[in-house]
């Protein structure tokens, strides 16, 4: 059997392997999400707050309580309080194991339980007093009736959990089957002049398949809730930018026809950029746990925050001062290091911008709170146009928005804020030449081919080349199209794997941001919820903002599709984002422990 022909043949596979895991995950983290919103929606049978209403003689309020029951003056809260000395996000009361809980949500909200104040959290129990700011309200626990209930509530609890602590069994099964057949179809393809490297190619490949299966089999056993379908969404996501990257390094490369080059020096190079691509998702893997570990069962990720206040600029500044640019496309992004490596540190700074825009909702988010992390976000701002990186701009606005609009349901301000957020791209059309150039591009994409936008219409005639399975692992040609192994890499995956791998590759991204959005929904503090909630959608909104860019529905930014494009320091970023996301998950299970 020919190398052509296998690629021709196996293509079918890998995209059925692919698009029938990606609809799998996306339906389960659906059904899971609406299922916790339904029973979120519900009381809990037999378990209440009675309060008294002042304004009537012998007025009593009833308040029915949840699994997870917030009380604040926020819009949002489930259970709305108002007068001084309330917050927006007050206390959390929740179901944990059979008992509940009240939890100090910031630590700083006035509660007391039967006159004693709290600081964290304590059990509650059958006609406690619960003094929430001046409202004054009563715990009940129908206890006949409790008992009776009790064995429902558990298996309520355990099918709650089920999704966390049950790996989706046929995703992970799919994956087994996808990752060694796209391996295999890479190693075939290798050209005899190359054939030198295949044993390093399948060393560095069979530790990052040996890393990523049993993962997947291990880490559900050794942390408590671990949420296995995100897991599983990462590992489809790292395993595709794996294997295109080690396409990428090998196949269809040329040696430059110069006297200085050989076919020594040519394979030591290739072996080297190997090596290279391959270092960062295993090192990314490999420390992934410890990120789970000391993300779930320590608060440094809330000491740390404070320290990004002065970190994130100082990762702009460094790239201002000391970057230079490294791929020739005018932007100072890159450091370059001893020993001829480079870092971003703008990747990086994307992490302690969302830690911080968490760290805001940690207390009572007050109007002159607001207007501090409003200044120093445009300060930041106006750092990153000056790299420039108008990719970061398109990412951590909407993203902020998203987090603001969730934890506070002020629509009026984020509407306000949205504008300011127009105002400020308009103003860097006015003053910077490359957002103009951009935007030009963009606009002109249907009417003429110009600098501008060449790169995109490449990258479209690539996709439609590709058509709906692809021309075959090697069959591409990633020449023909203009930084083909990072900003445009969609395109070139479409060309090569299919468009049905493409839009499964989209579906992945949301049951991703699904399974964010049900961790937010049961995180009971508001740093953990806006930290999720903010991590999930970076990793929506950023490969939005690349596929988007690369098909032409949006002005091109230069952002790299998460775990997909060539890269070290985003792809490093990337891996410490997702043990963020899943550590944070996995919190849950240790609160009431």
């Amino acid at each position: 059997m020919s190398a052509a022909y296998f690629s021709y043949v196996s293509r079918y596979l890998t995209g059925a392997f692919f698009a029938v895991a990606a609809i799998l995950l996306y339906v389960a983290a659906y059904r899971r999400l609406r299922e916790r919103l339904t029973l979120h929606r519900q009381g809990v049978d037999h378990y209440f707050l009675l309060g008294e209403d002042k304004s009537q003689p012998d007025g009593i309020l009833y308040y029915p309580l949840y699994f997870s029951t917030s009380l604040g003056k926020a819009r949002s809260s489930d259970i709305q309080l108002k007068g001084r000395g309330i917050l927006r996000h007050h206390a959390m009361i929740y179901l944990y194991k059979g008992a509940w809980y009240i939890d100090n949500s910031s630590g700083k909200a006035l509660i007391k339980v039967n006159g004693q104040e709290i600081k964290r959290r304590k059990r509650l129990r059958h006609e406690d007093k619960i003094d929430v700011g001046r409202h004054s309200l009563s715990f009940f626990d129908e206890a006949k009736s409790a008992q009776k209930s009790g064995l429902s509530l558990r298996k309520v609890e355990e099918r709650l959990s089920l999704d966390q602590n049950q790996p989706p069994s046929l995703a992970s099964l799919l994956l087994g089957l996808y990752l060694p057949l796209a391996i295999l179809q890479v190693a075939f393809v290798l050209p005899s002049d190359l054939e030198a490297l295949l044993p390093g190619f399948l060393l560095l490949s069979g530790l990052f398949m040996l890393l990523i299966l049993s993962s997947s089999l291990l880490w559900p056993r050794i942390f408590r809730h671990f949420d296995s379908m995100a897991f599983t969404c990462f590992a489809f996501l790292m395993s595709l930018g794996f294997v295109m990257q080690m396409r990428l390094s090998l196949l269809n490369r040329t040696m430059p026809d110069t006297p200085d080059w050989n076919a020594e020096k040519w394979l030591d190079f290739l072996s080297s950029d190997m090596f290279k691509q391959a270092l960062f998702p295993l090192l990314g893997l490999g420390i992934m746990p410890l990120i789970i570990v000391v993300v779930s069962r320590t608060k440094l990720i809330e000491r740390l925050a404070p320290v990004c206040l002065v970190l994130t600029p100082v990762l702009y500044l460094s790239s201002i001062l000391l970057g230079s640019d490294v791929t020739g496309t005018g932007t100072r992004l890159w450091i370059r290091l001893p020993l001829g490596l480079t870092i971003q540190p703008s990747e990086f700074a994307k992490i302690t911008y969302i830690l911080v825009l968490a760290w805001t909702f940690k207390v009572r988010l007050s109007f002159k709170r607001q207007l501090l992390f409003l200044a120093w976000a445009g300060f930041n701002f106006v750092l990153i146009l000056l790299l420039p990186d108008l990719g970061s701009l398109m990412i951590l606005l909407p993203v902020s928005l998203v987090v603001f609009l969730v934890m506070t349901s002020e629509y009026i301000k984020t509407g306000l804020i949205l504008l300011g957020g127009s105002a400020f791209f308009f103003a860097a059309y006015q003053l910077f030449p490359y957002v103009r150039r951009r935007i030009y591009g963009w606009l002109t994409l249907w009417t003429e081919t110009n600098a501008q936008n060449d790169q995109i219409i490449r990258g479209l005639k690539a996709m439609a080349r590709g058509g709906l399975v692809g021309l075959g692992c090697g069959q591409a040609e990633p020449r023909a199209i203009p930084l083909a192994s990072s900003d445009m890499i969609f395109t070139f995956l479409v060309e090569e794997q299919g468009l049905l791998v493409g839009l499964a590759l989209v579906v992945i991204f949301m049951a991703l941001w699904l399974r964010g959005a049900h961790a937010f929904i049961v995180t009971r503090d508001s740093f953990s919820a806006a930290l999720i909630l903010g991590l999930a959608s970076s990793f929506f909104i950023e490969a939005a903002v690349v596929i988007a860019g690369s098909t032409g529905l949006v002005p091109l930014t230069g952002v790299t599709l998460p775990f997909i494009a060539r890269g070290g320091s985003s792809m490093l970023a990337k891996y410490l984002m997702a043990g963020l996301l899943l550590g944070l998950a996995n919190r849950q299970a240790e609160v009431g422990s």
